[in-house]
């Protein structure tokens, strides 16, 4: 099926494109040879398929498709808050081969969505190198003060 849904997911029809997306999302690692497909869908005139590319990239990534960690990166400067979300927990899937994209998860971990910086940690931490949990601890370290706590307010 993974051959007919990357024809399907350059349709002039964005809803048939959006249900080509999510469908090899679906499909995950096996639809491993559609990953160019995704990251051009990152792309899309479609918010609703650039949703779903964002989300679909991480469950399909594997070894032996291409790395779709410089795609992602600028995905998480997206002004729609579900993009960047899923693009977070995409490059979590990824862990190690996302190290690349450990400076723009430093950027996200200021996100305006609580989801996107909380993910934001989880995928320094599944990236698991030397240089990402070191950042990963100096922000833990930093962000254990409770900034509304005062004189006044102990609790």
């Amino acid at each position: 099926a993974v051959p007919s849904l990357i024809d399907a997911a350059n349709h002039n029809d964005w809803w048939i494109r959006d249900s080509a997306i999510e469908t090899l999302g679906d499909i995950g690692k096996d639809a491993s040879s559609s990953m160019s497909t995704l990251l051009n869908a990152l792309n899309d005139s479609s918010l609703q398929v650039r949703r779903h590319a964002s989300e679909a990239i991480g469950l399909v990534a594997n070894k032996n498709s291409d790395n779709p960690t410089d795609g992602l990166i600028d995905t998480l400067n997206d002004p729609d808050d579900v993009i960047r979300r899923n693009t977070v927990l995409s490059l979590a899937k990824i862990g190690p081969e996302a190290e690349t994209a450990v400076p723009k998860l430093m950027e996200a971990l200021d996100d305006s969505d609580r989801y996107v910086r909380g993910k934001s940690l989880e995928a320094l931490n599944r990236i698991g190198t030397s240089a990402s949990t070191e950042l990963l601890i100096s922000h833990l370290m930093r962000s254990r003060w409770c900034d509304i706590t005062n004189k006044e307010s102990l609790y």
